[in-house]
Parts: structure tokens; sequence; C-alpha cells
């Protein structure tokens, strides 16, 4: 299970569509809540069946969602690289993740600088980069919902993480 958060409208929604119906749509809704899809992949040779809660980024279902990130196999945190109030926002939301006990360091968690096609930038790659060392080298990638290939890599990317480590401590 993959657990997909940040603010509203950072295109959390429009990046999971995008993975597993292979849409873009540009209108706006809003999830109220949690919503999930599923997308079986093939990722390094495997058939996964990746189960992937899109969550509601409006402050009125943080408490609602927090159950969510108890049973997670990992996290991707999404922001705007056109609202650096956005990445805050996510190192912000991290950091009380942890620090509340609903995820822990081992978490796989991974970062999705989204919009890459809207301009201008506010948030440098490198800037990104660095927090993601700072915090046990979270894999980052960068994304457009418009733009299947770079979506897909993301998910895809992350899910090699996850498999690795599950495949590093078997249970």
């Amino acid at each position: 299970m993959l657990v997909v958060c940040g603010e509203s409208r950072v295109g959390k929604t429009t990046l999971v569509l995008q993975f597993v119906d292979g849409t873009f749509d540009p209108r706006y809704v809003s999830t109220i809540g949690v919503d999930f899809k599923i997308k079986q992949a093939s990722v390094n040779g495997l058939n996964v069946k990746l189960q992937i809660w899109d969550t509601a980024g409006a402050e009125r279902f943080r408490s609602l969602i927090m159950s969510y990130f108890r049973g997670a196999n990992g996290v991707i945190f999404v922001f705007d690289v056109t609202k650096p109030d956005t990445f805050e926002e996510i190192k912000s939301t991290y950091s009380n993740m942890i620090e509340l006990g609903h995820i822990s360091e081992d978490t796989p968690c991974a970062l999705i600088a989204n919009k890459t096609d809207l301009g201008p930038r506010a948030v440098s790659t490198e800037e990104i980069a660095k927090w993601c060392d700072d915090h046990g080298h979270m894999p980052f990638f960068e994304t457009s919902a418009t733009d299947h290939g770079s979506v897909t890599s993301a998910f895809e990317g992350f899910t090699q993480v996850i498999l690795g480590r599950e495949n590093d401590n078997p249970q």
C-alpha cells in the first residue's frame, strides 16, 4: 500500500490518475477524505499489485487520514514546485508524522516535485536534493501530471526502492 499526501492543489489526484489510468484532467476536483486506486505493474520483472491511497490535502481531513499511514509500505509526499509554501509544508508534515509516530524513520518515503511543466519554478532541484539527503537519502522525482512517462517513472522507481528494502530485510 502506497499513501500519497500533500497540500490541496499540488496534484496528488492527477498524478494517481495519470499513473493508474493514463489520463490527465486539468479540472480540479477536491478529494474528500481518502480515495484509492489499484494498478498492476511490472517492476524489475516482478508483477506487483499497487494499492495507492490518495489522501485529501485539506486540513479538516488530517485526523481522518493519519490512520492510513501506519500500515503503509511507502509514503509519497507531493508538493508543487511553483509554490514554495507547499514544499515547506511537506517538510513540516514529514517531521510531525515521525514525531507523532504515524510513520517511523524506517518507513520508505519518497518526495515528488510536481508541476514541473508550469512556471516559474520556485523550488530548485538542488534544494530538494539537499533536503532529501538530510532525511535518509529519500528518493525524489520531478514530474508533470501531463507527462505519463515522468509519473510512471516516479511510481515505479519508488516501488523499486520499496521492493529493494523488502528483499534486504526479509521477515
